[in-house]
């Protein structure tokens, strides 16, 4: 049984686009699901519901790409939720990565690769965001959701950086493991978090001191 003071936190990966099929970087570009990223997500969904327990969310968030938007019906409708569009939710701001194949990535950029691959914290892509702008965004977004859930399941569709952080926060591992969760974790997650915990990380964003 939960603690009362936790909330549960459904976190699901957007299903896949071409460019994610292809091995491009998808950073704000609005693509939708591809055929295949449509079939992952009905066999994701369906093995979350038959997981959940007790009250199911009553509101699935996602940012406002179409993909995400197409993921967020999939779950929301079986489980007779609504879908959030959020701009916080967003997927990251990739700049001029944006649409490379990750070999290009490598070949063109071979210092910044490895970093991104290592520490993808410390990187940012020309034109773009950084990570910690990226996560003072997702994770405000987030919290704020979380904090007026009355105690209520929430449920999250994000983009797989974006998934990454999040799913990083929730359960306490540095976001350098970001992409060891994307690579060897499952495409949705259930999670609890305590509310005095999302408190305290709003307090912290607020403050600039995380």
């Amino acid at each position: 049984m939960n603690k009362l003071n936790d909330i549960t936190a459904v976190v699901v990966r957007c299903g896949r686009t071409e460019w994610d099929d292809q091995d491009r970087l998808q950073g704000r570009t609005d693509l939708p699901l591809s055929a295949s990223g449509r079939e992952a997500v009905s066999a994701c969904v369906r093995d979350l519901i038959e997981s959940l327990t007790g009250e199911p969310p009553a509101v699935v968030n996602c940012g406002p790409d179409e993909a995400s938007v197409q993921t967020a019906k999939m779950l929301a409708e079986p489980i007779g939720a609504r879908v959030k569009s959020l701009e916080g939710l967003q997927g990251m701001n990739l700049g001029v990565w944006d649409g490379l194949l990750s070999s290009q990535l490598m070949e063109r950029f071979p210092s910044a690769y490895r970093e991104w691959k290592d520490r993808p914290d410390s990187v940012n892509p020309p034109e773009g965001e950084t990570f910690e702008d990226l996560s003072h965004r997702v994770l405000m977004a987030a919290c704020r959701v979380l904090d007026k859930a009355n105690g209520r399941p929430v449920a999250f569709v994000l983009r797989p950086i974006s998934y990454g952080l999040i799913v990083s926060w929730l359960t306490g591992q540095s976001t350098n493991r970001i992409w060891s969760i994307l690579d060897d974790g499952p495409q949705a997650q259930s999670l609890q978090i305590p509310r005095d915990r999302i408190r305290t990380t709003m307090e912290e964003l607020k403050a600039g001191t995380r």
